[in-house]
């Protein structure tokens, strides 16, 4: 800490630090770190920077929170999370959308352990202070803390991305979203909720119970899935090597300011669009042209009975 301070810049140079020691979950010496800013700095740091450094040890928090064994007896320390990121959005949530949509996760993790009797809302927005964020703001800042699979929550992050994009219309997605879900239950993710089990439970059969419009939605939602888990592994694998060969040469993103020069993000996959050679032989065209075959054949049937009764009432 004395070299941390002695160091031109030394504020990044502190923040840097515990942003590694959050990385390699050495929880208690980031907090340590921020919390000796916090000190030093309480008389010069503006009203920005203290919600902004707030925000970072709520964050910190509750990835000690969840690091824990016994969850149910910890969860002092999820409040102290709390509190920390309302004192970060307690002007404007919508300045800080990420420590928002947090906040609202650690909120609900917290009703689940303190009213494991309540019934709980449709939507995460119900947790989150201040003015309610349009529906698709929650879903980006889902979309981006669901990214990391191995990030504390990542399960109960896919279960309400599902839920959210099932509420802003956005069916397809919802199948991807629920898919994700499960494919974590079933790698041994665990909810951190108070009802672990039940939501595990609800997770592995999640898109059993999504209302499809369509079969092909169905089927359409598993292809794309495939192929962005295809897409998200390639990438990965790139990403990977390039931070290897970076390291080989004795650079480090927390101490190199051009560690990810060089590095380019791989273009977002577009969603495809069926042809219109699949949309007349789509399973549902199918479907639907049998039933009015029936219908038709079924109308015939009933006239060809029913002529002879026909003659006999107009004679």
């Amino acid at each position: 800490m004395r070299l941390i301070e002695q160091e031109p810049g030394k504020w990044d140079r502190i923040e840097e630090a515990a942003s590694a020691c959050d990385r390699l979950h050495r929880y208690g010496e980031a907090i340590a770190l921020l919390e000796r800013e916090q000190t030093i700095r309480r008389d010069e740091m503006t009203d920005d920077q203290r919600r902004q450094l707030s925000g970072r040890l709520g964050a910190i928090w509750f990835h000690q929170w969840a690091a824990r064994a016994d969850l149910r007896g910890s969860i002092g320390e999820l409040r102290q999370a709390r509190d920390l990121l309302q004192d970060a959005v307690s002007v404007d949530p919508a300045a800080d959308e990420t420590a928002a949509v947090h906040l609202a996760l650690v909120r609900w993790l917290i009703d689940s352990y303190e009213n494991p009797t309540k019934t709980w809302p449709a939507m995460l927005s119900a947790y989150v202070a201040g003015p309610d964020p349009s529906a698709e703001v929650i879903v980006k800042v889902l979309c981006e803390m669901a990214q990391s699979e191995t990030s504390p929550g990542a399960l109960d992050v896919c279960f309400w991305l599902t839920r959210e994009l099932q509420h802003v219309g956005h069916g397809d997605l919802a199948m991807v979203a629920a898919l994700r879900t499960s494919g974590l239950a079933a790698s041994g993710q665990k909810s951190l909720s108070a009802f672990a089990a039940w939501i595990n439970e609800k997770a592995g059969p999640l898109t059993d119970k999504l209302p499809y419009p369509s079969i092909d939605q169905e089927d359409w939602g598993r292809s794309y899935y495939r192929h962005l888990r295809n897409v998200a592994s390639e990438r990965e694998r790139g990403r990977q090597a390039f931070i290897a060969a970076k390291l080989a040469t004795g650079q480090h993103p927390d101490t190199h300011a051009q560690f990810w020069s060089g590095w380019t993000e791989p273009p977002i996959p577009v969603e495809p669009m069926p042809t219109l050679l699949q949309r007349w032989f789509s399973r549902d065209s199918i479907q639907m042209i049998g039933l009015l075959a029936v219908m038709g054949f079924g109308a015939f049937f009933f006239w060809l009975v029913s002529r002879p009764f026909l003659h006999l009432a107009r004679a």
